[in-house]
């Protein structure tokens, strides 16, 4: 019964020694409840960095007693305070799930875990902090609101045209080449819907880009697109965002040409904006420099204005930009000040012809700019054209296509620039082994032709196309007054040329 007793006082006097000190744990939040807006892309890209959640703590205080003269100590050390964060969605990552009290949490909107639903353009979540000493157990909240403003939302294309240039000999498909064309959309909330108007579109969707984002890969039926005759052809690509239900079109062109036809850039009135037109094209120095710029939708709305069409050389001559002036008998003026009082070409102007010229020879790029106004200095920008030439110059790796099977050279071509010509050898190692006569070709279908003897044949070779680093075309063989048919072969360039 004393025993009872004795345990019964010893609780009311612990109890009464704790209750001076502030046992009770409470838990406050930095910042409270969070809201964010997303208006455009700009603001996905702020979104997903991190910020900090800071935790303070009020109590969790223990008693620490001095026998000797009976005097309490209240203690509080946010050390001894462990606490932990959870989040209910997967769109909210923590970075530090576990820290002490007063030391901040990281957190991340990580956008790419959001499940978007259809006609919702409002989520919200909540993150929970508990805290605890051991002996008291706290926790808060804090509320997570995201919202889409859709009204300022659009789709950012790249490229927001599509075009293509593609060389058809003599009217012949054989030796049509091209390559499909890749289109990045961001600022999509809920992914988007394709349509296009013409047949000989292949559209292909990247699915693996994430939220916001997309791919796709656009072809051209090569069946079809063998039929058109030479011409120009119009088309689009519309995109459609599910959730905003904004739509982008794409403007497709498509020129059909022969050898000896100018190169088509058309002036693209982007939905209303006035906005430069920017083409990159590849050519050799095989091909005639002939380009024919369409204005007509420009010129059309500003009737009396000037054309300025400006050159630079950025591999020769990168700071110095010449006027092209076709009526005077130095048709390249170089441009010391904007104030120049010359101008290209002068009316209501459907479409304008730079060339044709020879640059059989020449290497590396030539930029072109096509601008319109009352002066040069004030004049607004239409186009934007960069022409890479590229030629035969390189060490190449040459195989041969006979009777369905590939034969490597065990030589290597090497080729190099003599005056407006090229001379040829294959060499293996350091030493010319077989010298190979090299000419331009006629002005069509053949770009270049390759000649050389080896073992009493005589072998000839037409290279019909030239992209970057390869070439392809067709051979035979001739032995006195026979030849063989004609077989195709395919070269490339090392890439450390």
């Amino acid at each position: 019964m004393r025993k009872l007793i004795f345990l019964i006082f010893l609780f009311f006097s612990v109890n009464y020694i704790f209750s001076q000190c502030v046992e009770r744990g409470y838990v406050y939040l930095d910042p409270g409840d969070l809201n964010f807006t997303i208006k455009n892309i700009n603001s996905i890209n702020q979104l997903q960095k991190e910020f900090t959640l800071g935790v303070g703590c009020y109590g969790f205080q223990t008693a620490k007693i001095n026998t000797q003269d009976n005097i309490t100590t209240c203690t509080y050390d946010p050390k001894t305070i462990s606490c932990y964060a959870v989040s209910n969605v997967m769109w909210l990552k923590i970075d530090n799930t576990s820290v002490s009290c007063n030391s901040p949490f990281k957190v991340k909107l990580d956008l790419n875990e959001l499940k978007i639903e259809e006609n919702k353009n409002s989520y919200s979540a909540q993150i929970k902090v508990v805290c605890s000493n051991g002996f008291s157990i706290a926790h808060d909240y804090i509320n997570v609101n995201l919202n889409f403003d859709l009204n300022d939302f659009k789709m950012n294309v790249n490229p927001d045209y599509l075009y293509w240039s593609i060389l058809k000999y003599d009217n012949s498909s054989d030796n049509m080449t091209y390559k499909s064309k890749e289109i990045h959309i961001k600022g999509v909330i809920n992914g988007f819907d394709i349509s296009y108007d013409d047949d000989y579109l292949e559209i292909k969707k990247d699915n693996s880009t994430g939220i916001f984002s997309g791919k796709l890969e656009v072809n051209l039926n090569y069946n079809l697109v063998k039929k058109l005759p030479v011409g120009i052809y119009y088309s689009y690509i519309k995109l459609k965002d599910k959730l905003s239900k904004k739509e982008e079109i794409i403007p497709v062109i498509i020129q059909v040409r022969d050898f000896d036809e100018p190169i088509i850039f058309p002036y693209i009135e982007k939905q209303g904006e006035d906005k430069p037109s920017s083409y990159f094209y590849t050519i050799s120095d095989a091909s005639p420099f002939f380009i024919d710029f369409i204005l007509e939708n420009y010129f059309e709305k500003n009737p009396s204005k000037n054309l300025y069409l400006i050159l630079n050389l950025p591999d020769y001559k990168p700071d110095v930009y010449y006027l092209y002036v076709p009526y005077l008998s130095q048709i390249f003026i170089p441009i010391s000040s904007p104030n120049i009082d010359y101008f290209t070409a002068r009316g209501i102007i459907k479409h304008f012809s730079f060339g044709p010229f020879s640059i059989r020879g020449m290497k590396g790029r030539v930029f072109l700019q096509l601008k319109a106004g009352d002066n040069l200095s004030s004049a607004q920008t239409l186009q934007n054209v960069m022409i890479s030439i590229i030629n035969l110059e390189g060490k190449w790796k040459i195989s041969d296509n006979y009777d369905n099977k590939i034969y490597p050279h065990p030589e290597i071509l090497h080729i190099w620039k003599e005056g407006y010509g090229y001379k040829g050898c294959f060499f293996n190692g350091d030493k010319c082994k077989i010298p190979v006569l090299i000419s331009y070709g006629n002005g069509k279908d053949i770009l270049y032709q390759m000649s050389f003897y080896e073992d009493r044949f005589k072998f000839y070779y037409e290279i019909l196309n030239i992209h970057d680093r390869f070439i392809s075309g067709r051979w035979r063989w001739c032995y006195r007054e026979s030849c063989s048919k004609y077989f195709t072969f395919s070269g490339y360039k090392e890439f450390s040329q």
